[in-house]
């Protein structure tokens, strides 16, 4: 009977060997205090490293089993549960895992068995997750900028349309050379408020304002001749374009503004720099992809780790006060994802910071090109519906269409114009869309109501492109528009561009607002 005692309490430790053995979990068996080995299955062996018996555990791989609190929560409880430490592999390297044990007596000695899960893909996950609700946070408040600046954009574009207009007109027309000095210096510093609207307008649309095909290598010339470095910095800049780069579709003005403001940026952290400073800007071509990189590179003190999540949030600026307002990378951010790209900080694998911009190439068809001018002999001079209610903004369009020797009558409201339109012949109606009552889009349904033959002759003028109802009006229409504020050479073009033969002309019966309402579509 002793005999099978023994063989069944040999078969039963062989058991259990085999099936620790075969067993994918790793599995631990060390000496309480000491942490010396007394068991590891192969599973343990293949995540931590070979172990032989008897050896010390922190000579091969490190568990918690010395640890102080692990062994007060051990001697207190009896068990350890999911606890998330660093191993130490060997060679080094750390291994997160997910450590579970329980305290038992064998032998009459205190043993910890433990076994433990590789957290190496969860983390992978959880950066990824991290990466994205970042992402995700970061695009709202985008968004949320966006808005603002739309606003704020719609707000200056009536009076900035003013502005630009009459100091080109005054220009174009003044005789006194000081008088058309000054048209210039006004017209100048206009423009370039315009321009600051605009790149707010195309911030909040997250779309190109208009898309041409741009070689990358003319884009970065331009930008770098835009923004050059100061001799007093003592900058070296280096510039590696790569040969027959296939061309983008997009922005070229946005672009430039991209680039510039990234070697503004490297300047500006350059000057801080000790040593040797060197700025380096390069494109090259991803065949395999379609994709042209263009990576702007210096060798300053570099993006703090603490922040590299926060550089592309909107209002987040590392410089001092009265150096920037943190617009600038969130600008730069949201102009490049409109054109289907991403915009990067690279990992630093040396001193500095790389900025990467990645845009496709041009696969589709070839851009539009823009309408020809007319010739001038083609075009007679024409009668102008000018409709806008803003009263300063109607006659300044109106002064603009006069000057191209039109001629040009104004009315604040769509009621207005469908009365006027009711009574005289006009061969151009130019309209803005958003007015009080009856607004543009109210007059084109109208129109192409009682008098189809009118809707082609209709140019808008808008300040609010932004809003989806906008937009999908303006790309159902069909009809050609200009964004405030205008350019008196983009009116006149745009009136030789669409300029018809005044055939099939009639006058319109009077519909006032409440007869329109029931037409809308």
């Amino acid at each position: 009977m002793q005999e099978l005692a023994a063989l069944a309490a040999d078969l039963n430790d062989n058991l259990m060997r085999q099936v620790l053995e075969a067993c994918p979990l790793p599995i631990s068996m060390t000496r309480l205090g000491d942490g010396v080995v007394l068991y590891d299955n192969p599973a343990c062996r293949a995540l931590f490293g070979d172990a032989a018996v008897d050896a010390p555990v922190r000579d091969v791989y490190t568990t918690p089993e010395t640890d102080p609190l692990c062994l007060a929560q051990l001697r207190d409880t009896g068990q350890v549960d999911d606890l998330e430490i660093e191993v130490a592999r060997p060679g080094g390297e750390t291994l997160p895992v997910a450590w579970s044990a329980r305290l038992i007596k064998f032998q009459g000695q205190a043993v910890v068995v433990s076994t433990a899960k590789d957290l190496r893909e969860r983390r992978v996950l959880e950066e990824e997750m991290h990466r994205q609700r970042e992402a995700l946070h970061q695009r709202e408040k985008l968004s949320a900028l966006g808005e603002l600046l739309a606003s704020v954009a719609h707000e200056l574009n009536n009076p900035l349309s003013v502005v630009v207009g009459q100091a080109l007109l005054m220009s174009e027309t003044a005789t006194d050379p000081k008088t058309v000095e000054r048209a210039d210096k006004i017209g100048a510093a206009a423009e370039r408020c315009s321009r600051i609207v605009k790149a707010f307008l195309a911030m909040a649309r997250q779309e190109p304002a208009s898309r041409t095909e741009i070689d990358p290598n003319l884009l970065v010339r331009s930008a770098l001749d835009l923004n050059p470095a100061d001799p007093a910095d003592h900058i070296k800049v280096r510039v590696r374009l790569a040969r027959q780069v296939p061309a983008v579709h997009g922005d070229l003005h946005q672009l430039v503004q991209v680039v510039g403001n990234l070697l503004r940026n490297a300047q500006h952290a350059l000057r801080d720099s000790a040593g040797p400073r060197e700025l380096k800007v390069t494109t090259t071509y991803r065949a395999k992809t379609g994709i042209v990189v263009i990576k702007v590179k210096d060798n300053g003190p570099g993006v703090d780790p603490d922040i590299r999540t926060r550089i592309f949030e909107p209002l987040f600026t590392t410089k001092q006060v009265g150096n920037g307002i943190g617009i600038g990378l969130a600008l730069c951010h949201r102009i490049v994802e409109s054109h289907g790209g991403t915009l990067h900080l690279e990992r630093e694998r040396s001193p500095g910071a790389v900025f990467s911009i990645r845009l496709p190439t041009v696969t589709g068809p070839r851009a539009a090109e823009a309408p020809k001018a007319t010739a001038a002999r083609e075009v007679a001079a024409q009668r102008v519906l000018v409709i806008d209610d803003e009263s300063e903004v109607a006659a300044t369009i109106a002064d603009i269409v006069r000057a191209g020797g039109h001629h040009a009558e104004c009315v604040h409201s769509g009621t207005l114009a469908l009365e006027r339109l009711a009574e005289h012949q006009f061969d151009t109606i130019i309209s803005d869309i958003r007015m009080p009552g009856l607004d543009g889009r109210k007059l084109f349904r109208a129109l192409d109501q009682v008098a189809p033959e009118m809707v082609d002759r209709i140019i808008f003028i808008t300040g609010d492109s932004l809003t989806r109802r906008v937009r999908d009006f303006l790309h159902t229409s069909g009809r050609p528009y200009l964004e405030k504020p205008v350019r008196p050479s983009e009116v006149l073009n745009l009136l030789r561009a669409t300029s018809q033969p005044p055939n099939a002309r009639r006058n319109i019966p009077v519909q006032t607002e409440q007869r329109v309402e029931p037409h809308g579509r």
